[in-house]
C-alpha cells in the first residue's frame, strides 16, 4: 500500500485536470472516481472518496491519494507530475518495492527542467545499488529540492557512498536530510563526516535510530568540527512537531564516553546550534556535556536529553553550567529519574539568575512542599522560563518537523 500527499501551488481544477489526462490505465477509475475537492469557504464538494484536494489560504492545494494500486496505477500517476513547476511537495508513505519503478520515475521528476519541487518524502523505500546510483545523479542536476527524507528506507553500503558523493557535489541543494532508521552503522560515518566537511548548504541532519556507536559519534564530531561544516542542526528522529532540533543523534546507541566527543565539538568552533540526544544512555557523561555549557564557545540553544538515564548525581554539574551558560534557550530532561534532590540543586540553580533559558522539561515524580516553592521562587526571578513538568506524559514529546 502506497500513500501520497501532493502540495500543488495551483488551483483544484488544473490537477484535477492533468490526472484526468495522464489517464491510460483505470487511473480515473482509481484516483479520480469519487474526488472530493474542498474549497476554502465554500466546501464544494465532488463524489466521496478516493482522493481528495484542498485549497489552502495561500493557495496550495493538498492531494492525499491512498491505496494506490495495481503498479501501473500508480506508475501514471507519477508520470502526470513529471514536469509539472507547480508541485512543490511530494509525500509516498508505506512500503515501497516496486523493482525500478519508484526511484526511476522520481528520477525523471527530479531531472525535468521545469521541476520546482521542494520537499520530498519517501517511506521505507527499497531497490537497486543502480537505482540509488540513478537518483543520487538525479539530485545532482535537480536545484530546488531543498528537503528530502528517507526515513527507514534500505541502503546498500554503495548507495550510501552515492549519496554522501552527492552532498560533496557543488551543485547539491539539499539543506534539511534525514536517514532516521536507515541501517546506517559506524561504518558509514566516514563517508558522511567527509560530505558534512565539504557541503555548504545542509544545515538539518537526522541520524536517529542507527547504531552509529561512540565510534561513529567520534568520526562525525570530527567532520562537524571544521570551519566549513555549516550544519546547525542535528537529531535523532523526524517525528517533529514543537522543538527545533537541527542535529538528531537520538537511539544511537551513544553513551558516556560519546559525550566527550560531543562536548569537545561544542567547546570548539562548531555552528552546531541544536542538538537531540533523547534515548542514549548517556548517564554520567552529563558532566561532559555539561563542560561544554560552561565554555562561551558554546552556541547550543536546544538540547534534548530525553530517557538518557541521567540521575541526581549529575544534576549538580549541570546547575553550575546553567549559572554560567549564554546561549541555551530549551533543554528537555523529560523521562530521567533526578529525584527530589537533582530537581531542588536545578532549581536553585535557575533562581539565582535570569539567563537566556526560556524552556526546561522536567520529570517531577513526587511534588513536595520544598519543590513548589522553588518552582514559584524560579519564577518570580526568571519570568521568561517555562517549566514543563506533567508526570503523567510518558512519552516523548515530538521534536519539529524539521523538514517542513
Amino acid at each position: 500500500m502506497i500513500r501520497c500527499l501532493v502540495r500543488y501551488s495551483t488551483d483544484a481544477g488544473r490537477l484535477r485536470a492533468s490526472l484526468l489526462r495522464s489517464d491510460r490505465t483505470g487511473l480515473k477509475e482509481q484516483l479520480l472516481r469519487g474526488l472530493r475537492v474542498t474549497l476554502a469557504g465554500g466546501r464544494e464538494r465532488y463524489g466521496g472518496g478516493g482522493a481528495s484536494l484542498r485549497r489552502q489560504r495561500r493557495r496550495d492545494v493538498a492531494a492525499a491519494i491512498k491505496n494506490v494500486s495495481p503498479a501501473d496505477a500508480y506508475r501514471d500517476f507519477c508520470l502526470a507530475l513529471i514536469g509539472k513547476k507547480t508541485l512543490t511537495h511530494l509525500v509516498l508513505e508505506g512500503s515501497v518495492h516496486s523493482d525500478e519503478m519508484l526511484l526511476l520515475l522520481l528520477c525523471e521528476i527530479l531531472k525535468h527542467p521545469r521541476c520546482n519541487l521542494q520537499y520530498l518524502r519517501l517511506g521505507s523505500c527499497s531497490d537497486t545499488p543502480q537505482r540509488w546510483a540513478d537518483f543520487s545523479s538525479a539530485l545532482k542536476i535537480n536545484q530546488s529540492l531543498k528537503c528530502l527524507d528517507l526515513t527507514a528506507s534500505e541502503f546498500p553500503d554503495e548507495g550510501v557512498k552515492l549519496l554522501c558523493s552527492t552532498l560533496r557535489h557543488p551543485m547539491c541543494f539539499l539543506q534539511k536530510l534525514s536517514l532516521e532508521n536507515c541501517h546506517l552503522t559506524e561504518a558509514c560515518c566516514k563517508e558522511l563526516s567527509s560530505a558534512l566537511i565539504v557541503n555548504q548548504r545542509l544545515t538539518h541532519l537526522c541520524l536517529g535510530k542507527n547504531n552509529l556507536g561512540v565510534g561513529g559519534v567520534k568520526i562525525l564530531c570530527e567532520g562537524l568540527s571544521y570551519p566549513e561544516c555549516q550544519l546547525q542542526t542535528l537529531v535523532g528522529i523526524t517525528d517533529f512537531s514543537s522543538y527545533d532540533y537541527t542535529c538528531r543523534l537520538c537511539h544511537c546507541n551513544i553513551n558516556r564516553h560519546g559525550c566527550k566527543y560531543i562536548s569537545k565539538l561544542l567547546q570548539g568552533d562548531s555552528s552546531l546550534t541544536h542538538l537531540d540526544l533523547g534515548f542514549n544512555p548517556i548517564a554520567t557523561g552529563l558532566r561532559f556535556l555539561s563542560e561544554a555549557l560552561k565554555n562561551p564557545n558554546c552556541n547550543l540553544k536546544c538540547l534534548g536529553l530525553w530517557g538518557c538515564s541521567i540521575t541526581p548525581f549529575s544534576c549538580q554539574d549541570l546547575a553550575s553550567a546553567l549559572i554560567s551558560n549564554q546561549s541555551l534557550e530549551t533543554l528537555d530532561l523529560g523521562q530521567n529519574i533526578l529525584g527530589q534532590s537533582g530537581i531542588m540543586v536545578l532549581l536553585e540553580a535557575l533562581k539565582q539568575k535570569n539567563g537566556p533559558l526560556k524552556t526546561l522539561r522536567l520529570k517531577i515524580d513526587k511534588s513536595t512542599m520544598e519543590i513548589q516553592k522553588l518552582l514559584k521562587d524560579v519564577k518570580e526571578s526568571n519570568p521568561n522560563l517555562t517549566i514543563e513538568c506533567n508526570n503523567a506524559r510518558t512519552t516523548r514529546s515530538s521534536c519539529c518537523n524539521f523538514l517542513s
